[in-house]
């Protein structure tokens, strides 16, 4: 995605390469691992009309999806 000539694309990559690098594992695993305390649901919906889904973030984010998203050495 770097090397790509797109500038959107080659920006995302350059913005995901950084964060990921420059945070810690373990930030990262305590993080995804308590994303449940920031965000109770994660939903889509249009503000202060219908809602269109809607999950709890405990069933959406296991233990083992907070493991596999916190070590992701590929960036």
């Amino acid at each position: 995605m770097l090397r790509s000539n797109l500038w959107i694309v080659s920006g995302f990559a350059r913005i995901y390469i950084w964060f990921f690098r420059g945070t810690p594992i373990l930030v990262q695993l305590i993080f995804w691992y308590n994303l449940a305390a920031l965000f109770p649901d994660i939903s889509v919906d249009i503000p202060f009309g219908p809602r269109f889904f809607g999950i709890d973030t405990n069933m959406l984010v296991t233990p083992f999806v907070a493991a596999f998203l916190g070590l992701n050495e590929g960036a």
